[in-house]
């Protein structure tokens, strides 16, 4: 008899106790500007900050992403993390206006990690035009954001380029579309799990053009294996003076791994589907950063396709022609970029970061628009949104978009299923705009 109440007993405690799961702090928060911030002079303004107080050292993931464009006069424009007044902590959304013949407005995005002692720190997304160009303006638009989570994973790695890399130049004609290219190792972080575990890595720099002008291509990579579609994005940027000489590039990817693997940031360069080589030449700037996570109790991705290794899987998102590619929305419309099901389990806090991104390419003979990239939950729109603009005669030129959210406080996800999507709409003319079905999408707590 004593026996038996025993294990009722046991029972009872294994299905009462609530179930021990990783997640991150409760003070995690998530800032959005709902208006237009222009920025002016030199010096670094606020845009949103969060004033963390902590009784512990904690390691601490920053976030932020969102859209600018130049006003007035174009210059060189600078966004970035800053963590109690250093700006050394984060990664530089760098914007060069100055040469280009067709300023547009492209989306930004900049990441942080660092281990903050105990007491008060100020976290801040800040804004300022480059010494180069103190006279020029541009704005910080609404709907960006700045997601501050503190206690991310139980282990992490970073990795920085202390100086700007070498000329990044490299001969990929030949290779065409799929297989592996050429591509300068820059960045690594080595990896070592007893089990299969999810790990995400996320990447965010800016590059420059230094010689030839073309398309910037950025991947990770797990030892040294041509990324897939499946657990990696590729970002591309158009280095032309059409389009803009500098600008951020950024990407993640989500990695299932078990023993001693080394995931790396390689630069290279875009293979063209035409019959000319791909002639930019650039560097990397300093402060670009990689960062990998394990061991989250609450992690995935969605899926769109598991090609390996292939830089022109493209699918139609929006189209406002007669042309009307196979099952393409019309543009003013919302497209299914991607989603998936998050489940928080019982126990868990809700604190869940996520992430998606893009590349998008238009055509010559498009006179473009803006493309919009924005998360939903649950049937609720949320977060950061990202913002593209097209605009002929240079809609060819490729790009990334970006958008994020943190969800905590009263917006935190509570214990069961919800359904997240990543939209994408476009407005204006375009015969086939498309985007890239790379992983599009990543979350953790």
């Amino acid at each position: 008899m004593t026996k038996i109440i025993l294990r009722l007993f046991l029972v009872f405690i294994l299905f009462a106790s609530p179930i021990s799961v990783f997640c991150a702090d409760d003070n995690s928060r998530f800032f959005l500007t709902t208006a237009d911030k222009a920025i002016f002079g030199t010096c670094p303004t606020a845009v949103l900050s969060y004033t963390l107080t902590l009784d512990q050292a904690k390691t601490v993931l920053v976030a932020a992403n969102g859209r600018y464009y130049p006003v007035i006069t174009n210059g060189i424009a600078v966004v970035n993390i800053r963590i109690d007044g250093n700006e050394w902590y984060g990664s530089h959304s760098t914007m060069d206006w100055t040469n280009t013949s067709n300023a547009v407005q492209h989306s930004f995005d900049c990441i942080a990690l660092a281990t903050l002692q105990p007491g008060t720190h100020l976290i801040e997304l800040v804004g300022f035009n480059h010494v180069y160009t103190p006279s020029a303006s541009f704005v910080i638009g609404g709907y960006s954001g700045l997601s501050v989570m503190t206690n991310p994973a139980p282990n992490f790695l970073t990795s920085t380029l202390n100086s700007d890399s070498q000329i990044i130049d490299h001969e990929t004609q030949a290779y065409g579309n799929t297989g592996d290219i050429p591509a300068t190792t820059l960045l690594s972080n080595s990896v070592y799990t007893d089990n299969p575990t999810n790990v995400v890595t996320m990447l965010s720099g800016r590059a420059y053009c230094a010689g030839g002008q073309g398309d910037a291509l950025w991947g990770i990579y797990l030892n040294d294996q041509c990324p897939q579609s499946s657990t990696s994005n590729l970002t591309v940027n158009d280095l032309f003076n059409e389009a803009e000489l500098g600008a951020p590039m950024y990407c993640f990817a989500m990695h299932t791994i078990t023993g001693n693997n080394t995931i790396s940031f390689k630069a290279s360069e875009l293979t063209w589907v035409v019959d000319m080589p791909n002639l930019v030449q650039y560097r990397v700037g300093q402060d670009a950063r990689l960062i990998t996570l394990w061991g989250m109790g609450v992690s995935g991705s969605a899926v769109l396709s598991n090609e390996s290794c292939r830089r022109d899987n493209w699918v139609c998102s929006q189209t406002s022609t007669n042309y009307n590619p196979p099952h393409c929305p019309a543009t003013g419309t919302n497209y299914t970029f991607a989603e998936t099901t998050i489940n928080i389990p019982n126990g868990h806090n809700g604190v869940v970061f996520i992430k998606t991104a893009t590349r998008l390419q238009g055509a010559d003979a498009d006179a473009g628009g803006d493309v919009k990239l924005w998360l939903n939950i649950d049937g609720e729109d949320v977060g950061t949104v990202g913002v593209q603009q097209l605009k002929a005669p240079n809609c060819l030129s490729s790009r990334t978009i970006v958008a994020s959210y943190l969800a905590t406080g009263d917006k935190r996800l509570t214990p069961g299923a919800h359904v997240v999507r990543a939209y994408i709409k476009a407005t204006g003319s375009f015969n086939a705009l498309a985007v890239a079905r790379d992983l599009p999408l990543v979350y953790f707590d």
